[in-house]
């Protein structure tokens, strides 16, 4: 169970109780994102020592509502692309794979940005894209993404991150993809970045 105290910032992005380099706390946080992205709400009932359930409800479409143009004006068509999902939270690679897949994309993930990469130079030519987090142990996304370009010259790259004042910090511009996504991301937000940066 969860702990009374904690309840109000559980879906606080980088909120959590494991220790450090366990977890980045940001698998609830692209959940509630996602959620509120779709207008719902996610009621938690926990007990300590007897485990916590969430419950999520979204609310259906009446079949003679118009989608609102504004969300969904700069999401495009899907494809067949081949997507490199690499984030040390598992439940962010989930849920990242099942909005590209869903659209036909042909997705790999890992959870870890080492393996990512072991995995990767073994056919480096075939991934069109790299959708990375940021902020990961061993191998950041930064330093992941150049070590892949390396060896793809034509793989795009898209960071994901919560630490906006963290990139570019360097001074070395080149260091950093130009790609970035900011958690939590909207389901409509990654499929039109996606797109965009795989049209050139």
């Amino acid at each position: 169970g969860i702990k009374e105290e904690d309840k109000d910032r559980i879906f606080d992005p980088f909120f959590t109780t494991k220790p450090i380099g366990e977890g980045t706390g940001l698998g609830l946080a692209v959940v509630h994102g996602i959620v509120k992205s779709h207008k719902g709400i996610i009621h938690l009932e926990s007990r300590r020592y007897h485990g916590s359930t969430f419950t999520i409800r979204i609310p259906t479409l009446p079949i003679d509502t118009e989608t609102d143009d504004k969300t969904y004006e700069n999401v495009q068509e899907g494809g067949r692309e081949q997507i490199l999902i690499v984030d040390d939270e598992e439940a962010v690679c989930q849920i990242l794979h099942r909005i590209l897949d869903k659209e036909g994309y042909q997705t790999t993930s890992f959870n870890s940005s080492r393996k990512a990469l072991l995995h990767f130079n073994n056919n480096p030519k075939k991934y069109d894209l790299l959708l990375t987090d940021f902020m990961m142990p061993d191998i950041d996304g930064s330093e992941l993404a150049m070590l892949m370009v390396q060896k793809n010259k034509d793989l795009e790259v898209i960071i994901c991150t919560g630490h906006v004042g963290t990139l570019g910090k360097a001074g070395d511009t080149k260091r950093y993809p130009t790609n970035f996504l900011y958690k939590p991301i909207k389901p409509e937000q990654l499929l039109s970045t996606v797109r965009k940066v795989l049209n050139g």
